[in-house]
């Protein structure tokens, strides 16, 4: 897709209320590039009757009804999608939160500054599930960037250590020892008499 082109993802989302991810490509020189990765999250509507007054009320579950709304037309507004993240926080589980910060900080096309904040704090708060997404995934490159790019303590290496030992990623458990070793010095014992 190119800014200003219209595309038909607006009616395929009205269509599916699923978890849905997006690979957003650009097209520059003739040559296609990977700009943005999105989640439109999952959304349900329930209908809750109250019998003896005889109301139908109507109760949504999940952030994705919000995000349905990020379009102007059938073109996709970065700013009102991002604008959504809170929703997302208060609705949805950690790891879809963590997975949306990481995929708008890696691929930050239309991302603004006061957003690229909002994710980034996500992202310190939530490290070690951030970490523990490219550990399942054995994804080193994204495990890397997440270590560059968020605050880890030596708590937060020690439970991604353990997390890398949960999922059994080997090659990530050892750079993440090799990190926290470089890192964290071991602390030297001392034995008084």
């Amino acid at each position: 897709m190119e800014p200003g082109v219209k595309s038909g993802l607006k009616d395929i989302l009205s269509e599916l209320r699923q978890e849905l991810r997006v690979d957003y490509r650009l097209q520059v020189n003739g040559e296609s590039y990977l700009a943005a990765k999105l989640i439109f999250p999952q959304f349900y509507e329930e209908a809750v009757e109250n019998t003896p007054a005889r109301i139908i009320s109507s109760r949504t579950h999940g952030s994705g009804h919000f995000y349905r709304y990020s379009f102007d037309g059938k073109e996709i507004k970065f700013r009102d999608y991002d604008s959504q993240f809170h929703n997302m926080v208060l609705l949805d589980r950690e790891t879809l939160c963590a997975e949306m910060a990481l995929n708008r900080m890696r691929y930050p096309y239309g991302l603004s500054r006061e957003h690229q904040e909002q994710y980034q704090e996500y992202i310190n708060e939530h490290n070690v599930t951030a970490a523990g997404l490219a550990l399942k995934a054995h994804d080193m490159e994204l495990l890397k960037w997440v270590l560059s790019c968020a605050d880890f303590s030596r708590e937060d290496l020690e439970r991604s250590v353990e997390a890398a030992d949960r999922c059994g990623n080997t090659e990530g458990l050892s750079f993440l020892m090799d990190y926290r070793h470089e890192h964290f010095k071991p602390r030297r014992k001392t034995f008084e008499l």
